[in-house]
């Protein structure tokens, strides 16, 4: 990708990517989104040893549950449960 390109090519940079708890251990009902964390946390994983050579860092953000209207809507429990004004 472009922005990957040009760190690359002036050996620095970071790249934070964003996933979930959720990807490192499955919750019952929410196969599909814990599927597509996991996906990018095997992602980031990937880049970082791809661009290690490049003195690129990749960073990965897993982030438990957040205070916003979706997750007011759930009926169990949220450990943890982080309001939006914390990001």
């Amino acid at each position: 990708s472009p922005f990957v390109d040009a760190m690359k090519k002036r050996k620095s940079g970071t790249l934070v990517g964003i996933a979930s708890v959720a990807g490192i251990r499955g919750l019952p009902g929410h196969g599909a989104y814990c599927a597509s964390k996991s996906g990018v946390i095997s992602y980031l994983e990937s880049l970082r040893g791809e661009l290690r050579t490049d003195e690129v860092r990749v960073v990965s953000i897993l982030p438990g549950y957040i205070d916003t209207p979706l997750t007011q809507a759930n009926r169990y429990s949220m450990p943890f449960l982080m309001p939006v004004a914390h990001f």
